[in-house]
């Protein structure tokens, strides 16, 4: 019985120093992040608010209209999460407004 405890760890612990496929998941700071996003609205009124701080219960500063594109503020944006939603800094490209915070869920990345 012993011995097979003894084999099973040493074919548990042999791929251990297996540097192989080192790259199999690239890190987070080399992968491309897109920078440029369109907008995915609802059906309903095919519009999304985009706010002064990361919630909706903040200022609206403008609405972006499905379709539309919006620019990150900075490539080194971050997602802000609130209230288990989770939003980004943008800048509206149809507007003439200050940057403001859309929820990620009417985003897909476009370039």
């Amino acid at each position: 019985m012993s011995q097979c405890a003894w084999l099973m760890a040493a074919l548990t612990l042999g791929g251990c120093g297996d540097s192989s496929n080192t790259n199999a998941n690239p890190s987070l700071t080399t992968r491309p992040v897109a920078t440029v996003y369109q907008i995915n609205a609802d059906e309903e009124n095919g519009r999304v608010g985009c706010y002064k701080e990361p919630t909706v219960m903040s200022y609206r500063l403008t609405w972006v209209m499905d379709q539309d594109l919006v620019d990150l503020v900075s490539r080194d944006t971050r997602t802000v999460r609130r209230n288990n939603e989770f939003w980004v800094h943008v800048y509206p490209r149809l507007a003439v407004h200050a940057a403001c915070y859309i929820n990620t869920r009417y985003l897909i990345p476009y370039r």
